[in-house]
């Protein structure tokens, strides 16, 4: 009988395992444990998306109504454990979401899977927003605009654990996420929504939001769609994209969408495609002289990304300023003026030059890239 992990996936799963271990130890901040808090739920969220794409071939937009769902179950539960003084252990309340979450899937998905392709996605959007809706018609559910909070220090737990402190927080999500991750790797499941109300302490209606069912949609092909370790990936740089970039520029979004834009049309394989094709490349032996063209590539496509970041600051400037004549802003320590006209020259022609030059080392390394993979077939054959 096949193995159910072969040795390769079991040293993956054995890395992976230490990582969410070791990573509370590089930093005691609270930031840095709230940013992996966030890390593992959006993994399983990014991953139950990637399994219903990848698996089923069904492209749904609707999929943070299970996620809010089940986050709202959750605390609707937690609620009560404090108002009864129910003896409900808080380590096993992820449960409730996942059990919410496959309850609502059932109801919701006879309705939605009766057709597949396209008429699928537009009923999962319709279903959505109308959950979205309905959430804030019923208060009593959804606690209004306001969501609904509670305290998830209800008791002394096991061993006395209370999940008071963010590193005990963080390695209960930890956990959860590492049992999910295997969970979903051997079976096909229907998306469920965890573990989240326990760490904000507060559920609102965004969690059902299309905004929210567009993020993981974002994640997953970021990541690599058909790829297992692609929504991990994709989870993990959005998550920490989303914060950082957040509290550098009030742009954020158009950036999210150019990397969202440049990967489906370059890389329609996410970042998971190009760690397999490279992983190709080393096996034919051509590895070597592909970081030497990325070397080549480097400076054009860093004047590219630096010629972009300063047209868009410089435009978001120029929309929101209130003085005519003056849109002073700092870009890489640089003060630059979008209301005048000659400010504007630099950034296009650095960007035209960059583009000119990426397209001509581009145009080399997919010729090259063509040959490696045809010595591979004729090795193959």
């Amino acid at each position: 009988m096949k193995a159910l992990f072969s040795r390769s996936h079991l040293i993956v799963l054995g890395v992976y395992l230490a990582v969410i271990v070791l990573a509370p130890l590089l930093s005691s901040k609270g930031y840095w444990l709230s940013l992996l808090c966030q890390i593992g739920i959006t993994t399983i969220f990014a991953l139950s998306f990637n399994m219903l794409l990848g698996q089923t071939g069904l492209l749904s937009f609707g999929h943070a109504v299970y996620f809010g769902l089940g986050a709202f179950a959750t605390v609707h539960l937690l609620r009560a454990i404090h108002e009864h003084s129910w003896p409900f252990p808080v380590t096993l309340l992820p449960l409730a979401g996942g059990v919410a979450g496959l309850l609502f899937g059932i109801a919701l998905g006879y309705v939605t899977t009766r057709r597949a392709g396209t008429t699928f996605a537009m009923i999962s959007l319709g279903i959505g927003e109308m959950v979205a809706a309905s959430s804030l018609m019923f208060p009593g559910f959804s606690g209004g605009e306001g969501g609904l909070s509670s305290n998830r220090v209800t008791s002394p737990g096991w061993f006395g654990i209370t999940y008071g402190s963010p590193l005990q927080m963080y390695y209960l999500i930890a956990g959860w996420a590492f049992l999910c991750i295997v969970g979903m790797y051997v079976l096909t499941d229907t998306p469920l929504g965890r573990l989240t109300a326990l760490n904000y302490e507060i559920v609102t209606a965004e969690t059902l939001s299309a905004g929210t069912s567009g993020i993981v949609i974002m994640m997953a092909f970021v990541g690599g769609i058909g790829h297992f370790t692609g929504p991990i990936i994709g989870a993990a740089l959005i998550t920490v994209l989303r914060i950082a970039v957040a509290g550098i520029t009030e742009a954020w979004p158009f950036y999210f969408g150019i990397l969202f834009t440049v990967l489906v049309l370059y890389a329609p394989g996410g970042i998971a495609g190009i760690l397999a094709e490279h992983k190709r490349l080393y096996e034919a032996g051509q590895l070597g002289r592909a970081l030497q063209q990325y070397l080549l590539g480097l400076l054009p496509f860093a004047l590219c990304a630096i010629s972009v970041i300063t047209l868009v600051e410089m435009a978001y400037a120029l929309a929101n300023t209130t003085e005519p004549g003056s849109a002073p802003l700092r870009v890489f320590g640089v003060t630059l003026n979008a209301a005048r006209p000659l400010g504007w020259a630099p950034p296009v022609i650095a960007l035209t030059v960059g583009a000119l030059l990426l397209r001509a080392i581009s145009r080399r390394m997919a010729a090259r890239r063509e040959t490696v993979y045809a010595s591979l077939l004729q090795r193959q054959a």
